[in-house]
């Protein structure tokens, strides 16, 4: 949907297996003073334009962060990052207040304490954050997405070459 691409994914790949799924989470610096979503969203339309972090330019971290802010009517600035890495790095520091990262990297954090998160984008909570709420529990109606990665192969791949791979992956 972003990028023009010569090749149709959906009739030139076939899906082996998925090899890992997490939400996209929006999490605050304590700094910020907000614990929840709808404090966030308050905020945000006493200040538009509160900055958030991201990983990259263009992706599913910063089209969940423009996803939610539409559809709650706040308007939040990307700050996009050169990886997850650095922007996780700043929002652990204080330097930008809120950011819009995968979950796994943030689990230390939110246990810790140093990062609240404030709703994960998943339809239902994931393992891993069992006491963070769903964009869709904290009110964001039919709000669902997912960052995912899976192993592909061509679409001519033999039915039978597709279920050994997946069987052996699996195993």
């Amino acid at each position: 949907h972003v990028y023009k691409m010569n090749l149709d994914p959906l009739k030139e790949f076939a899906p082996v297996i998925q090899l890992s799924r997490q939400p996209i989470v929006l999490a605050a610096h304590p700094s910020l003073g907000v614990a929840s979503l709808s404090e966030l969203i308050a905020l945000a339309k006493r200040q538009p334009g509160l900055r958030y972090a991201t990983g990259s330019g263009v992706g599913a971290q910063h089209m969940v962060a423009q996803w939610f802010a539409s559809i709650v009517g706040i308007t939040l600035e990307q700050v996009p990052y050169r990886g997850g890495a650095p922007a996780l790095n700043d929002l652990i520091a204080g330097h930008v207040k809120l950011g819009s990262l995968g979950s796994t990297p943030l689990i230390p954090h939110h246990k810790s304490g140093t990062l609240r998160l404030l709703a994960q984008s998943t339809e239902t909570r994931s393992p891993t954050l069992p006491d963070v709420p769903t964009f869709m529990e904290a009110g964001v109606a039919d709000f669902e997405s997912s960052s995912w990665v899976a192993i592909l192969a061509p679409a001519a791949t033999p039915r039978v070459v597709i279920d050994k791979l997946n069987r052996e992956l699996n195993a």
